[in-house]
Order: C-alpha cells, then sequence, then structure tokens
C-alpha cells in the first residue's frame, strides 16, 4: 500500500475531507479525525478504540502496532503501509468511522447566533461572554422553550 492507496481509502469513506495538523494530512468526518498519514508517509494512523486496537494488533501485527504514549492508550493505532492490504485497512478505516457518532448539533438562538453546541458528552458547550461553558442539555432545552 503507498501513501495515495491510504488517501484514497480515507477519503472513500462517506463525508470524509482531507485537511492537516502538526504538518502532515489528517482525515476527518464531521470535524473529527479518524485516521492521519506520518510524515514519513510510511505509516498512517487509525483512531480506534482500545478494544478494536487489540483486536488489529493481535489479528495483524505486521502492520498494526499501538501509537506511542497517551495516543495509543487511548487506541491510536500506527499503520505500516507496505505491510497492510486493501480490504484490512478498509475494515480499520470502516470501525474508525462508524466510531464517530453523528455530527454536533448547533444550537442557536431566535437571532441565528449559536448558543451552545451538543457532542456526545450530552452536555452543551459555547461561548457566554466570550467564556467557555458547558452546560446540561435539559437546561439548555428549557431556557430555549421560554
Amino acid at each position: 500500500m503507498t501513501e495515495e492507496d491510504f488517501r484514497r481509502m480515507a477519503l472513500g469513506m462517506r463525508d470524509a475531507i482531507e485537511s492537516a495538523h502538526m504538518g502532515h494530512p489528517d482525515f476527518r468526518v464531521n470535524n473529527r479525525i479518524f485516521a492521519t498519514l506520518h510524515q514519513d508517509r510510511e505509516w498512517g494512523m487509525v483512531n480506534l478504540t482500545p478494544e478494536q486496537q487489540q483486536r488489529f494488533v493481535g489479528e495483524w501485527p505486521q502492520a498494526f502496532t499501538p501509537e506511542k504514549g497517551a495516543w495509543g492508550l487511548k487506541g491510536c493505532t500506527a499503520v505500516r503501509l507496505r505491510a497492510v492490504d486493501e480490504e484490512t485497512l478498509g475494515e480499520a478505516l470502516t470501525v474508525t468511522v462508524g466510531e464517530l457518532g453523528e455530527p454536533d448539533l448547533v444550537v442557536v438562538n431566535g437571532d441565528g447566533e449559536t448558543v451552545g453546541v451538543r457532542a456526545d458528552s450530552g452536555r452543551c458547550a459555547g461561548l457566554v461572554g466570550g467564556h467557555g461553558v458547558s452546560i446540561p442539555q435539559d437546561w439548555l432545552a428549557d431556557a430555549m422553550s421560554h
């Protein structure tokens, strides 16, 4: 597998876009990174759950290894491009994107101003007077209904 193969497959995921951070390409769905290409372009990364990581590393140790440090403990998994085949990478990308869930819901007031964002945490985050806040969803729903 080449860098271009990895890129093509990542961009083949529904709603995927290519962006970049820290000097290397990343691939996102709903503005959440699900895969990256390392700077050396010999390795990629898929953002698995720790349980999924165990499975991929166990079944394909020549192709997958946990990333170093805390990222690896959270499920970020390095992919050796020359050792992975398209079917296996396709499966890894598919389960990774499947974990992303629905996009964040942006909450706007009657004037069209953003007042919060509902993320997977079940809480709304936003800015009030220029300060970050986290508000329970049920409270925000009650406040917005009045």
